[in-house]
C-alpha cells in the first residue's frame, strides 16, 4: 500500500493529479480579544489592544455597510454610530491578523456564527 505522501509526490509532478486531495488552506485562531468595544461620547468604538497590527471588519444591522480597517497597536476604530443605533439592531465583527480575512464569508446569512466567534482567520 502506497502512503498519501508518495501520491501527492507524484501528483506535484504531474502525475495522478486527480487523486491528491488540495491543501487546506493554513488558518489562524482570530484575534478578538484584542478588540474591546465600547463608547466614547455616546458613539461606538474599538481599540486594538494587542502588541501587533489586526485587521477588523464591522457590519451594523441599520445598514448592512461593510467597514474594513487596519488597527496598529493603540489604533481607535470609531464606527460612527450611536448607542440608539447600535441598540436598535445586530452588529457583527471580526479580527484577524493584518493580510488575514474571516473563514467565513463577512455578512447577515453568517452573523449567528460570528457573533458565537465561530471563524478562524485565514490568508487573504
Amino acid at each position: 500500500m502506497r502512503q498519501p505522501g508518495v501520491w501527492c509526490l507524484a501528483a506535484s509532478l504531474g502525475v495522478l493529479a486527480a487523486v491528491c486531495p488540495a491543501r487546506a488552506q493554513q488558518t489562524e485562531p482570530n484575534l478578538e480579544d484584542c478588540t474591546k468595544w465600547d463608547y466614547d461620547n455616546d458613539r461606538f468604538q474599538t481599540v486594538n489592544t494587542c502588541d501587533k497590527p489586526v485587521s477588523v471588519r464591522f457590519m451594523a444591522g441599520i445598514d448592512r455597510h461593510l467597514i474594513e480597517r487596519q488597527l496598529e497597536p493603540g489604533d481607535v476604530f470609531k464606527t460612527g454610530l450611536r448607542r440608539k443605533q447600535i441598540d436598535a439592531s445586530w452588529w457583527i465583527f471580526t479580527t484577524c491578523a493584518v493580510g488575514y480575512e474571516s473563514t467565513l464569508d463577512f455578512g447577515a446569512k453568517n452573523r449567528e456564527a460570528i457573533i458565537a466567534s465561530d471563524y478562524e482567520c485565514r490568508k487573504k
